[in-house]
């Protein structure tokens, strides 16, 4: 186990915003009469140097792209400086070909759920900019980068650091509650450290809004390790239920730099090249999916073996199936009783200490 830092929370993390924005006046000239904002406006219209970097893609309305942040499935992550103000941001960059019917309805949602809020532990929307083929999200600059990368590399954190990132995801959760807005893939990768003691849900991916928090819902969602139980049961859930358990799991990685519910004997899936990442591509597709199909014949076969008669030996006596949560190993005794118990869940922790950067939890196995 790695040794506790109880430092982190107090690292300076600067952010440069003190830059003024009298440099525009070199877009225009420096007796121009318009206002900084009108300065913007016009070059972006009519600067030959601004136009070409907007057709390079290193520039996008009042942003200025510096640096890329992260890429995920269907979008890339880039840092960039508003023109004005000039303050760092985050602009999600995403790709509309990529983007089928049912993505573009997630994506709508993930934007109205982020317009909605306004929380100090909440990563922020500040604007929506469409061009002909990409939609960018500027959002809220985390400096600190993720709180999963931050435990990977420097261990668990202390009960005092521990309680004081746990408030605050658990006061935006119970602020998202009571908007009726449900997140759905709460886990350490969604955490950002925007300051010393400061730390930020985002990723509004898989939100959803309901009409009431009773509301049953039917979608899979998230990150495996962090699902809970009924998630995997192909039937309805509330939502708030969901949010709670993987809240749970948060607090356990952020405690122990490790993941529960983890078994030595498993059917894995891995081994045919079907990880996480081919889970969460494929959970928005439901039954139209290869890998979710692959994951519930797995699911299935185990399910019917452990509920298939005990069979009756060459001595008539009967054996005994006993599916143990330690293992999957079936254990056999002469006339016994018959004891058929349904498989548990378990969750195989993906930290791996030899990855560069930790690698992040895996696919959920089931024993």
């Amino acid at each position: 186990m790695p040794a506790a830092r109880s430092s982190f929370l107090g690292e300076n993390l600067n952010v440069d915003s003190a830059v003024s924005a009298t440099s525009l006046i070199s877009v225009t000239g420096d007796d121009d009469d318009r206002t900084p904002y009108e300065r913007v406006l016009y070059g972006l219209h009519h600067d030959q140097r601004w136009l070409k970097e907007i057709t390079l893609g290193r520039r996008v309305g009042f942003y200025r792209f510096r640096g890329e942040l992260g890429q995920g499935n269907f979008s890339t992550v880039r840092l960039a400086l508003h023109q004005l103000t000039r303050d760092k941001v985050a602009v999600k960059v995403i790709d509309k070909a990529k983007l089928d019917q049912k993505t573009q309805r997630m994506l709508a949602r993930e934007i109205a759920n982020m317009d909605a809020v306004a929380h100090p532990n909440i990563i922020r929307l500040f604007e929506v900019v469409e061009t002909l083929s990409r939609i960018h999200l500027v959002l809220e600059f985390a400096p600190g980068g993720e709180l999963f990368n931050r435990i990977t590399a420097d261990g668990r954190l202390t009960e005092h650091d521990s309680a004081k990132v746990f408030t605050q995801v658990l006061a935006a959760i119970t602020y998202l509650h009571g908007l009726s807005i449900i997140h759905r893939d709460i886990k350490a990768e969604n955490v950002f450290i925007a300051g010393p003691g400061i730390v930020k849900l985002g990723d509004f991916g898989f939100s959803t809004r309901v009409t009431s928090l009773a509301q049953q819902l039917s979608t899979f969602c998230g990150s495996p390790p962090y699902a809970a139980p009924e998630l995997y049961k192909d039937e309805s859930y509330q939502g708030p239920a969901v949010d709670i358990w993987a809240l749970g799991v948060l607090l356990f990685f952020i405690l122990t730099a490790d993941m529960p519910f983890k078994e030595e004997t498993i059917t894995s899936l891995e081994k045919w090249g079907i990880n996480r990442d081919s889970l969460e591509e494929g959970a928005p597709m439901g039954a139209r999916s290869p890998a979710i199909a692959t994951y519930r014949i797995m699911l299935h076969r185990l399910l019917t073996q452990a509920n298939t008669p005990s069979k009756v030996s060459n001595n008539n006596s009967v054996e005994t199936t006993t599916t143990s949560a330690t293992s999957t190993t079936p254990t056999s005794s002469p006339c016994k009783e018959i004891v058929v118990r349904r498989p548990k869940l378990r969750l195989r922790n993906g930290l791996a200490s030899s990855a560069p950067g930790g690698v992040k939890s895996k696919a959920c196995n089931i024993v």
